[in-house]
């Protein structure tokens, strides 16, 4: 039943009236000729402009490709060409040097005499070398060209670029270093062995590169990548910036995998074009990227994808200018055209109109073509069918009066007074609680007391604004049924009037008032669990917090609500520090140990648990988490840690702990080559501090041994003691002349020593020490440490208070 059928009758109950004639809707239908123009002219230009759209997608889908492909071919072509040139540098030099060793005829023992000839003599190589030396199969610098004061003598044998000379007794090209003398430059170091009559190793020909000589990367400075780009030179082994135009970045580390993944991708061997952005938050830009064959470097080209992409960008402005034009056009078109086609309908809504008005009796002939003839054919069809149809209205308004006495749902009709105009029998089951009438009554009436005057009040403003209104409400009877009453306007000429639906819903309100109950019962459980619980839906967002899990956030609840817990705390690895989300952690798997991160960058050493909530309909995919504080289990277990390598009278490393240390160095392959010293060290007349003071004497002696020789040596060096009166040092990339310097002070500071005992008596200490080199060949702790065990044992039956130290 639609508001324009209903009624009123002498009962108050809906009626169908046949509605007036009204010329309403033939004004309408000039507007919608109108509307249809517009509409059919919009519907061309968008056809015409998804063509032309199709079209130039396919040519700038085709452009853009070749572009590409182009934009692949010139870096290729750049990067080529680059690489060629600096492999025909380095070969050049590394050829004429090794024609130069092999010249020489020389052994171990006559080179040092030869060098100053033989350094004469390879002047010429200058032209192409920064500087050319020679150094002895000791390592020693024995001759140079041009000669450099204080360059003759140093001791190169640690050197990589010796090293892997003297093993291969091949050319080797060095990794790049600073020149600690003219300028701090950037330097290459080529070499070539000398080899005695026999094949054996004399000495070596070390030719020097100035990697930004006008000779090498010198010319490189100007050279261009398109108009913004550049060229890029990086170290495999090293991993080192050796050529950028920021002149910052040379010499440095190369660029992170965060800023930029290719690199390291082209360090691993891959070797290509590919796009990419330019640094950390940068734009995009495209790489290309090959290796040397004649050393380990790579040689890249960097282009700015906005330079790159330039002439896609022009031709996307004139493809939208173009099409901007056709449009128009199309518009115009349109228009004109549908003006003259759509007339007809002017002539077939005036015929309409009169046949509705009685002025026209004739068939509707419009004119215009056989489809709207055959519209108007349908037109005077239906005034044929308009009499039937009304006769068939009173037989519909039979049916639904059956259909709304016999309905569920209570219905109302009220005045804009609130009196009651008519209601079904639901409707009065409902209200006639006493057995009286409702018809006639203000609805509100019926209504509770206390809620009477609230509900009235609400009611009149409703009426005041037209809208329509909804009421949840107790009635006044026992007992009293809660209903909800919706009520809608009935639009119409007469007096304003609403219908209204009925629906008891005391039962769905006692059922929820117990779901509420379970609510608070549940909440009530979680406040009073000590562990910090948070409830996340499907979303990731906070739905719920517990007293301690806020106070672990040290958030309020009205922060937290609605937002992503990924936002309100973080899961870190506390192992690698690497992000975890709550998705990622096992699920109903068992606690795990993480660190949390709170928004304001706290972190706490927790342990967490994340279940998913089952057998509830409409918490599909919420978790429960249960965080647990685990900063003391983990302090504990540093503590243990600790304690494992340390000894607990002086805090010193113990031997484990020495060992550890000691092991890590040989373990690495770059430190091991270095200049490190194991030492080993024995008090001497210990035992008679033991014997003449006591234990406790002696313990706090050795207390004061360890500060002695913590503070003699230096911050990065390892002491441990070893048990009773032995002691062990490491220091880490100490020559020969530093470690012996330390130790004698540290000798100095112990003979200076003096101890007073209980009794006032002093005592005297002394230490036998024994140095060795930590050497290539070592491969487990107990080699150098027995290298120097030997020693300190020398040291003691050699008089004591004194240092045996060895060069090897």
């Amino acid at each position: 039943m639609t508001p324009q059928q209903q009624g009123g009758g002498q009962d108050g109950s809906p009626s169908f009236t046949r509605g007036s004639r009204v010329s309403k809707p033939f004004a309408r239908a000039g507007a919608a000729r109108g509307q249809l123009k517009t509409r059919i002219t919009l519907l061309l230009l968008l056809a015409g402009l998804a063509l032309l759209a199709v079209q130039g997608g396919l040519f700038y889908r085709e452009a853009t490709a070749e572009l590409r492909a182009q934009l692949n071919d010139y870096l290729t072509t750049q990067v080529g060409a680059v690489v060629t040139d600096l492999d025909d540098r380095l070969a050049q030099r590394s050829q004429l040097l090794e024609a130069a060793a092999k010249s020489v005829g020389v052994d171990a023992d006559t080179l040092p005499a030869e060098a100053p000839r033989l350094a004469a003599r390879f002047a010429h190589l200058n032209a192409l070398f920064d500087s050319v030396v020679i150094v002895d199969a000791d390592g020693r610098i024995v001759g140079d060209a041009p000669p450099l004061p204080g360059r003759v003598g140093l001791n190169v044998q640690f050197r990589e670029y010796f090293q892997r000379s003297l093993r291969t007794l091949k050319p080797v090209l060095s990794e790049p270093f600073r020149a600690r003398t003219s300028g701090n430059r950037s330097l290459v170091a080529l070499t070539a062995p000398l080899l005695d009559e026999e094949g054996r190793f004399a000495g070596m020909l070390v030719g020097t590169i100035d990697l930004f000589s006008p000779e090498f990367f010198g010319d490189f400075l100007h050279f261009k990548v398109g108009h913004s780009g550049y060229l890029t030179v990086s170290s495999v082994r090293s991993r080192t910036t050796l050529f950028h135009p920021d002149a910052s970045r040379i010499m440095q580390p190369v660029a992170q995998p965060d800023e930029n993944p290719l690199m390291q991708r082209a360090l691993a061997g891959w070797q290509g074009v590919a796009e990419s952005r330019h640094g950390r938050g940068g734009a995009r830009a495209l790489y290309a990227y090959r290796p040397l064959s004649s050393a380990n470097w790579v040689v890249g080209a960097v282009l700015p994808a906005d330079e790159a992409y330039a002439p896609i960008a022009r031709l996307t402005r004139v493809l939208l200018v173009s099409g901007g034009l056709v449009g128009a056009v199309l518009i115009a078109l349109a228009w004109l055209v549908l003006r003259r086609l759509l007339r007809p309908l002017d002539t077939l809504r005036e015929q309409v109109e009169a046949l509705h008005e009685g002025r026209y009796t004739g068939p509707l002939s419009p004119g215009g073509g056989t489809e709207l003839q055959a519209v108007a054919d349908a037109v005077s069809g239906v005034f044929a069918e308009r009499q039937a149809a009304e006769a068939a209205l009173a037989d519909r308004e039979a049916f639904f009066r059956t259909l709304n006495e016999t309905s569920p749902l209570g219905v109302l009709v009220v005045s804009a007074g609130g009196e009651i105009a008519y209601c079904n029998q639901a409707a009065h089951h409902l209200l006639s609680h006493d057995g009286t009438p409702p018809l006639g009554r203000s609805w509100f009436e019926l209504v509770a007391v206390d809620e009477r005057d609230e509900v009235a009040s609400m009611w009149s403003a409703a009426v005041a604004m037209g809208a329509p209104v909804r009421f949840s409400c107790a009635l006044e009877a026992e007992p009293a049924p809660l209903l909800t009453l919706r009520f809608q306007a009935m639009p119409g000429d007469g007096p304003a009037r609403y219908v209204g639906v009925l629906l008891d819903i005391s039962a769905e309100e006692a059922a929820r008032q117990a779901l509420s109950m379970e609510r608070e019962r549940a909440l009530a459980i979680l406040e009073s669990i000590r562990e910090a619980v948070v409830l996340t839906n499907h979303l990731g967002e906070v739905e719920y917090l517990n007293p301690p899990a806020l106070a672990m956030l040290d958030q309020r609840p009205f922060e937290l609500s609605g937002r992503p817990f990924n936002r309100v705390a973080r899961f870190v690895d506390c192992a690698s520090g690497h992000p975890l989300n709550i998705g990622t952690l096992s699920i109903d798997g068992g606690a795990r140990q993480v660190d949390l991160v709170r928004d304001d960058g706290t972190r706490f050493a927790v342990e967490v648990t994340v279940s998913r909530v089952g057998g509830a309909q409409g918490f599909e995919d919420y978790r429960v988490v249960v965080i647990q504080d685990d900063a003391p289990r983990r302090e504990r277990e540093a503590t243990h840690r600790w304690e494992a390598l340390h000894d607990p009278l002086t805090r010193l490393c113990n031997r484990r702990g020495f060992h550890q240390a000691l092991s890590v160095l040989l373990a690495d392959e770059m430190r091991r080559g270095g200049e490190h010293a194991v030492v080993m060290l024995d008090l001497d007349h210990f035992k008679a501090v033991n014997d003449g003071g006591g234990h406790l004497l002696g313990d706090a002696l050795l207390q004061e041994v360890a500060k002695l020789i913590a503070l003699s040596l230096r911050a990065s060096d390892v002491v441990a003691r070893l048990g009773g009166d032995e002691f062990a040092l490491l220091l880490y990339d100490c020559p020969l002349a530093v470690a012996e310097r330390l130790l004698s002070d540290l000798l100095s500071a112990l003979g200076n020593y003096r101890l007073e005992g209980p009794d006032g008596q002093l005592y005297r200490i002394s230490a036998s020490i024994g140095y060795t080199r930590v050497k290539p060949d070592d491969q487990i702790p107990a080699d150098p440490m027995a290298r120097a065990d030997v020693r300190c044992y020398a040291a003691k039956h050699g008089g004591r208070n004194r240092l045996v130290m060895s060069g090897d």
